[in-house]
């Protein structure tokens, strides 16, 4: 008995089946179908017509193997598929992971800003220019690494470098890039910046070195 021989069954025709394969009489069927037994009857013959003639435990047996190696077929390719989510999660972790290694071990300063001014990521170079403890820079707003008097002014450069499609964009000392310490102290850095899409929105990459001290 084949598969295409099987699916030829009617929905009611896989009813009588499965209930049969439960070890139903053909007496309980019908009652459980709410139907008559000579309708139940009816069935089995209609069942024997596109399958084959066979005795009921036959056609039971036969409908029995059908259901198991589609369910297994079916469990197969489930397993397929969560083995390839698997194996694209590991990619992704390794990926990450390489990723965070290569920025952290960076010897320049790099700090990754939201359209918000929200510090999102920054390696331990930014730590220690800045002063501050490895990790402890991320969730502050880039406005803490610079003076107050400038805060204003950096918002309304950030929003116009945002909205005109930015690409990498170049600050030297000269033209005024001056930061802040957590100490404090005032430090002169040459800026680059870029604007790039990512899967959490626009974020903007500063890499910095200090200038003169």
């Amino acid at each position: 008995m084949s598969t295409v021989e099987w699916s030829a069954l009617s929905r009611r025709e896989r009813q009588v089946m499965a209930l049969a394969a439960l070890g139903l009489t053909d007496l309980a069927i019908a009652k459980e179908l709410g139907i008559r037994m000579p309708t139940v009857n009816t069935y089995w013959a209609r069942v024997r017509s596109k399958v084959g003639h066979h005795n009921r435990a036959e056609l039971v047996a036969g409908y029995v193997r059908e259901k198991s190696d589609e369910e297994l077929r079916v469990l197969r390719e489930t397993c397929d598929r969560l083995a390839e989510e698997v194996a694209g999660r590991d990619t992704l972790v390794r990926s990450v992971a390489t990723y965070e290694a290569l920025l952290d071990g960076a010897p320049e300063a790099v700090i990754v800003v939201d359209v918000e001014g929200v510090i999102r990521r920054a390696n331990p170079a930014a730590a220690t220019l800045f002063g501050w403890e490895d990790g402890t820079l991320v969730g502050e707003r880039i406005g803490r690494l610079m003076p107050e008097s400038l805060h204003a002014v950096h918002r309304r450069y950030r929003e116009e470098y945002l909205r005109a499609s930015p690409g990498r964009l170049e600050i030297r000392p000269s033209e005024g890039a001056v930061a802040l310490r957590r100490d404090g102290s005032p430090i002169r850095v040459r800026l680059s910046l870029n604007a790039t899409e990512t899967p959490e929105g626009r974020m903007v990459v500063c890499f910095l070195t200090s200038y003169g001290g």
